[in-house]
């Protein structure tokens, strides 16, 4: 039995041994970086023109410290295929006799357009015209309007009387003096009643109250007269209990409403 194992032992490092030499005894093909090209057409067959031209090795080398990047003069081949660059279209060029056909052709087409604008006869609307305004007799006409108006003088009346106190006479006279000297003036006379009547019916008290206002103003006018201004400068007014310059809680608010205010505008 132990013989046994010795010759199984033996026959297997026979055979190890067989197999290292039969390997290091065969021969392999060698092989080698450069390689034909085989370039191949739109046909499927091969470019006889491509075969043989080997691989060509692209060396690269780094700048070294202090130097510039330079094109590197070996692989100058490869640069020597331009790329494809658009170019322009051709225009054809334009003749002086082509020139002159459309020129006579645009001003042929300008004059049918001005034919057919006369037919049609097109009515242009005219500018609207501005009038003309003269003011020379304007101002050769004499300014009728007053532009100055003011208050001249107040008087004053007894209780339900209309007759003028003669200690007014002075200030009549410096009425129609002043009234005089200015052309176009007018004098304004406008009467005032006091709020005494209230105590009747509404209808009776304005009516008494715009009667003695009125008689108060006519007594005023006709002193104005009586010193020389003429009537057609002199305007009355009867105005009531509807102004009242103070209020009538006591008897001296009652006097002052009775009065008559002259105003002269020129």
């Amino acid at each position: 039995m132990k013989a046994l194992q010795n010759i199984r032992l033996y026959c297997g490092i026979f055979g190890m041994t067989a197999l290292l030499c039969s390997c290091s005894s065969a021969v392999f093909p060698d092989i080698t970086e450069d390689e034909e090209d085989v370039v191949v057409n739109q046909e499927g067959d091969e470019d006889s023109s491509f075969i043989g031209r080997k691989s060509k090795k692209i060396e690269l080398s780094m700048p070294e410290e202090g130097e510039s990047l330079q094109a590197d003069t070996k692989n100058v081949a490869y640069d020597s295929e331009k790329p494809d660059i658009p170019f322009a279209a051709k225009t054809k060029p334009v003749k002086k006799e082509e020139l002159k056909e459309t020129k006579a052709e645009a001003e042929k087409a300008l004059s049918e357009k001005k034919k057919e604008a006369e037919v049609k006869k097109v009515e242009i609307p005219q500018k609207p015209v501005t009038p003309v305004l003269d003011f020379s007799a304007a101002d050769n006409e004499e300014n009728t309007t007053p532009s100055i108006s003011y208050r001249l003088d107040t008087f004053y009346f007894n209780n339900g009387s209309s007759a003028l106190d003669s200690k007014y006479n002075k200030q009549i006279r410096n009425i129609v003096k002043l009234a005089k000297s200015k052309k176009n003036a007018i004098v304004t006379v406008k009467g005032f009643a006091s709020s005494r009547t209230r105590n009747t019916d509404p209808v009776s008290h304005k009516l008494a109250n715009f009667k003695v206002s009125a008689a108060r103003a006519q007594s005023v006018a006709t002193a104005l007269r009586q010193y020389g201004l003429s009537e057609d400068k002199i305007q009355t007014e009867a105005l009531s209990d509807s102004m009242p310059a103070y209020q009538e809680v006591m008897p001296e608010g009652e006097r002052l409403n009775r009065r008559v205010e002259v105003y002269i505008a020129y």
